[in-house]
C-alpha cells in the first residue's frame, strides 16, 4: 500500500504514543505579531480623507465635505463616502493613522521601494524581513497574494498565490501535469517502495534513539508534516477574488488570515486598485478618489469582522495577533492640474488598525504647502525640533512591533513608539 503523508503523521503519532496536536499548538505558545498589508496602487490622495486641507485659500473644495473626528481622528467626511465614516465609528479607537511619511521621489516603483524598504538600491521589504526572522517555522512565512514584494537575502520566505492559482498548481501537481514539459513520474510501485523504505528508517531511527531525542526528533517532523498536508489541502484560489471589475479585497484577505489562523504564515500582502481596478494614478479625474476610498473603507470593514471573527494561532482572537498597514506608494499633489487631475507627491499616509497599534489618534500633517510635519517620536506631537517621518520610520516602527531591533536593519532611524500600545 502507498503511504501517504498522512500514514506517516499516524505511524509518527504511534510512535510518540499519543494523538497528533493541531498546528496552532505545535506552533508553540510564545507567540508573535503577524502582520497584514494592504496596498492602494498608484498614489493616493490623502486629502480626501487623512489630511484635511478644505480652508486652503488655493484648493478648489470637494463638494459636500467636511471636517469630522472619531475618537480622536479627524478626517474628512462625505456623504458620497459614507464608508469612511462607518470604519471610523467602529474601528478608529483601534487604528492610529500616520500623515506626513515622505517617499523623496515621484515615480511609482522607486516610491514603492522606499516606502516599503526604506531604500530604492536594493533590500528586504518590511513583511519579507519580518516574515524571515519569525520565531516560528512557516511553510509560507509571506504570502503575496497580489502586490509589490522586495527582498535581496530574504526571497526564499517570500511565496506568491499567483493570479493564475500557480501556488495551488504546485501544491496539487497539476502544474507538472499542464506544462509543457514532458514528465515522466515514476511507477506507483516505484512510489510505494520508497515510502515504504522510507518509513523503516524511521522506525529504525525510533528504535536507537533514548526517548528524549525520539520525543523531540518525531514531534518535530509530525508537526512539519502536518503543516505540509495543512498547505496541501488548503485550496487557495485566486480566481474566485474577482467581483465584477475589480478584485474583492476581503476574500484575498481572507486567504492571508487562514494562512495566519493556521500557523503557515507571518505576513501577508493584497492588493487594492482602486474602483473597477482604475488603479489610484489619477492624474486626470482627481474625483475618482471618491469612489477609490469608498470601496477601500467597505472592504476594510470587512476584514476587519473576518479577522475579529476568527480564533488565534496561540491566542483567544485572531485579532490579538494580527496588525493591519495600509498604505500607498506616494500622495497627490494638494492642488489639481488642468485635466482636474493630481500629479504625484512625495508625501503620504498610512494607517496602522489592530494588534500592538495604540489606536485613536492621527500622528503627523501637511502644512499650508503640503508637506509633512516632523513630529515628537515618543509622543506623536507636531514639533519644530521633532523628526521628519519617511518611510523607513514605518519600517522601524513595524520591526519593534513584531520583536525585531531596527537598529540591526537600518542606520540612525528610530521607531515612532507613540504608535505602539
Amino acid at each position: 500500500m502507498k503511504l501517504s503523508r498522512r500514514h506517516f503523521s499516524t505511524l509518527l503519532a504511534a510512535f510518540t504514543g499519543g494523538v497528533l496536536l493541531p498546528a496552532p499548538l505545535l506552533a508553540g505558545l510564545g507567540g508573535e505579531r503577524k502582520f497584514l498589508f494592504v496596498f492602494c496602487r498608484g498614489g493616493w490622495d490623502t486629502t480626501y480623507v487623512f489630511t484635511p486641507m478644505l480652508n486652503h485659500a488655493s484648493l478648489v473644495p470637494e463638494e459636500g465635505a467636511e471636517l469630522a473626528a472619531v475618537s480622536g481622528i479627524p478626517f474628512v467626511n462625505n456623504e458620497s463616502r459614507p464608508s469612511v465614516a462607518a470604519f471610523f465609528q467602529e474601528y478608529a479607537h483601534r487604528t492610529c493613522v500616520l500623515n506626513g511619511l515622505e517617499v523623496r521621489s515621484v515615480t511609482h516603483e522607486r516610491c514603492r521601494q522606499l516606502i516599503l524598504a526604506g531604500t530604492a538600491s536594493g533590500g528586504d521589504d518590511w513583511p519579507s524581513t519580518l516574515a524571515h526572522h519569525s520565531t516560528q517555522e512557516r511553510l509560507v512565512p509571506h504570502i503575496v497574494v497580489a502586490g509589490p514584494a522586495y527582498t535581496a537575502k530574504y526571497t526564499s520566505s517570500v511565496v506568491r498565490v499567483g493570479d493564475n492559482e500557480q501556488l495551488s498548481g504546485l501544491l496539487d501537481g497539476s502544474a507538472l501535469q499542464n506544462s509543457e514539459i514532458e514528465v515522466n513520474p515514476p511507477p506507483a510501485r516505484v512510489e510505494s517502495l520508497t515510502d515504504a523504505f522510507v518509513a523503516q528508517r524511521l522506525e529504525q531511527a525510533a528504535a536507537s534513539a533514548d526517548s528524549s531525542q525520539r520525543s523531540r526528533y518525531l514531534s518535530e517532523y509530525s508537526s512539519a508534516v502536518q503543516r505540509l498536508d495543512m498547505l496541501a489541502d488548503y485550496a487557495v484560489q485566486t480566481g474566485s477574488t474577482k467581483v465584477g471589475c475589480r478584485r474583492n479585497n476581503a476574500t484575498d484577505a481572507a486567504i492571508i488570515l487562514d494562512m495566519f489562523e493556521l500557523g503557515l504564515a507571518r505576513c501577508g500582502m493584497i492588493e487594492d486598485n482602486g474602483s473597477c481596478s482604475a488603479g489610484w494614478d489619477t492624474h486626470e479625474g482627481n474625483f475618482m478618489q471618491d469612489w477609490h476610498f469608498e470601496e477601500l473603507f467597505a472592504s476594510l470593514s470587512l476584514i476587519m469582522a473576518d479577522l475579529d471573527s476568527r480564533p488565534g494561532e496561540y491566542s483567544a482572537s485572531l485579532a490579538d495577533e494580527v496588525t493591519i498597514v495600509v498604505f500607498s506608494e506616494m500622495g497627490r499633489h494638494p492642488v489639481l492640474n488642468a485635466r482636474g487631475g493630481k500629479e504625484h507627491w512625495t508625501y503620504t499616509s498610512a494607517m496602522l488598525i489592530g494588534a500592538g497599534v495604540a489606536g485613536g489618534q492621527s500622528i503627523g500633517g501637511l502644512d499650508d504647502n503640503g508637506h509633512g510635519h516632523p513630529i515628537n517620536l515618543s509622543t506623536g506631537q507636531s514639533s519644530l525640533s521633532g523628526v521628519s517621518l519617511t518611510g523607513a520610520h514605518l519600517g522601524a516602527t513595524l520591526m519593534s512591533m513584531g520583536g525585531l531591533d531596527p537598529s540591526d536593519f537600518l542606520f540612525d532611524i528610530l521607531p515612532i513608539t507613540a504608535v505602539m500600545s
